[in-house]
């Protein structure tokens, strides 16, 4: 099948299945439920293959001119600077954006509900104010411990990497780490936990419901949370980091980004 054929199968794809889908959802709610996303990304990713001029460059092949070493020094620089620059967005303006705040456990999110009926509501808003302030300042650590990873990791295929997914560097790094990396951001989480005054709060929040009825003892490990949730926002800028050095030149900053995603 030629790339003209190509384009207009896709295009007919893309009419028939995602227009009255996204219609349907509109509708019934405005949004489409995070389990179709995947389908979504998969048809337009296939119809900006088949359509290069739509917002994405040509397929960079093989580039049988660059060397694996080559190849895996770029991923790394595209890693390293992409943690500065995600670190410096948080240290800046915080986890502010509603796609990356650390939101309270479950659990507190039920007792909070519970609790409002009788005033204690600012309490909870308090203390995840204190919780994200806590993923905020630990930004700069989690960048320090991520571009050490980064430079001591081995990629097993740097060109499969290279030629797959526009995250791929990022969702590679974050399947090879991110244990250890939880790990030993924890310490750090539970003192800045500390210094914001959540685990203040948390005692009295404590205080205050512990004789509400149908109200369980909160048991979620504030630490663990935060690390988790800090990590999931810092690794979601980091690949759009990588994304866009991938898919725009002027993001390329660097003789050697240049090269090897050029």
């Amino acid at each position: 099948m030629d790339q003209g054929t190509a384009s207009v199968t896709i295009i007919r794809l893309v009419n028939t299945i995602i227009f009255p889908v996204a219609l349907v959802a509109v509708v019934v709610g405005g949004s489409v439920q995070t389990s179709h996303a995947g389908v979504f990304d998969n048809l337009m990713n296939a119809a900006n293959g088949a359509l290069p001029t739509y917002g994405r460059e040509g397929a960079r092949g093989d580039r049988p001119d660059l060397s694996s070493a080559e190849i895996s020094a770029g991923m790394r620089e595209a890693l390293n600077i992409g943690a500065d620059n995600v670190s410096a967005r948080f240290v800046l303006n915080g986890y502010n954006d509603t796609t990356v705040r650390v939101a309270l456990p479950r659990t507190w999110q039920k007792a909070q509900k519970i609790s409002a009926r009788i005033g204690y509501s600012a309490e909870f808003d308090a203390l995840e104010n204190q919780l994200n302030m806590a993923a905020a300042s630990a930004a700069p650590a989690t960048r320090n411990l991520i571009k050490f990873f980064v430079n001591g990791i081995e990629f097993e295929d740097p060109r499969a990497l290279l030629n797959g997914h526009d995250i791929a560097a990022t969702n590679y790094l974050r399947q090879s780490v991110n244990e250890r990396l939880s790990n030993q951001l924890k310490p750090i989480i539970e003192q800045l936990l500390v210094d914001a005054g959540a685990m203040e709060s948390r005692s009295k929040i404590e205080e205050l419901i512990k004789n509400l009825p149908k109200m369980k003892s909160l048991q979620a490990d504030l630490a663990d949370h935060v690390v988790a949730e800090s990590l999931a926002g810092f690794f979601h800028y980091l690949a759009r980091e990588e994304q866009a050095i991938r898919i725009n030149p002027s993001s390329r900053t660097t003789v050697l980004l240049q090269k090897v995603f050029g």
